[in-house]
């Protein structure tokens, strides 16, 4: 499973750089993650720490949660990468709803 989500990650986030036409530079600039961090993400090498996830989402604008994809086949079998996606996307949820919390102070 976390190379499934590795891969959704990185198109995610190249997406959305793109979409922003931010750099890795300028990402590096403005979030503080490391070149070498951000390119290992983008390769799918590695998944980011939550604090790296939630920077990253801060600063494209976008959900956490976005990074996240639902795979329908794990979904319909019901095996334990489903309890696993939901585990994440309740975790991911909840930071959501704390960085509402957090930017409406």
């Amino acid at each position: 499973m976390h190379k499934k989500v590795a891969h959704h990650l990185a198109s995610t986030l190249k997406s959305a750089m793109k979409e922003r036409d931010i750099s890795i530079s300028l990402l590096n600039k403005r979030t503080g993650i490391s070149r070498e961090t951000l390119y290992r993400i983008l390769r799918a090498e590695s998944l980011p720490t939550t604090e790296v996830l939630l920077r990253l989402a801060a600063e494209l604008h976008v959900s956490p949660a976005s990074f996240i994809e639902v795979e329908s086949k794990e979904r319909k079998r019901g095996s334990s990468t489903h309890a696993d996606h939901d585990a994440v996307m309740t975790l991911l949820t909840s930071i959501d709803h704390r960085l509402a919390r957090l930017e409406s102070l």
